[in-house]
């Protein structure tokens, strides 16, 4: 096990695609998890675009251990 914490600012939609990625990876035929996350805290806040668009922004940091052989 290899241990790896990160603090990850991102908007809702690659948060949400960064726990995809973590949730689904591995092998496709065995269904085998090569990370997991042991621990995540989560910061909401209100930032804006290029554009002066509103959006939620999400700081977190994880702990993911990752597997190898």
């Amino acid at each position: 096990i290899l241990p790896v914490r990160m603090s990850i600012r991102s908007s809702n939609p690659n948060f949400e695609k960064f726990l995809h990625y973590i949730e689904s990876s591995g092998s496709l035929s065995g269904k085998v998890r090569l990370m997991d996350i042991s621990s995540i805290r989560l910061n909401f806040e209100k930032g804006s675009d290029l554009s002066g668009k509103t959006e939620e922004i999400i700081n977190f940091s994880v702990q993911i251990n990752a597997y190898f052989q």
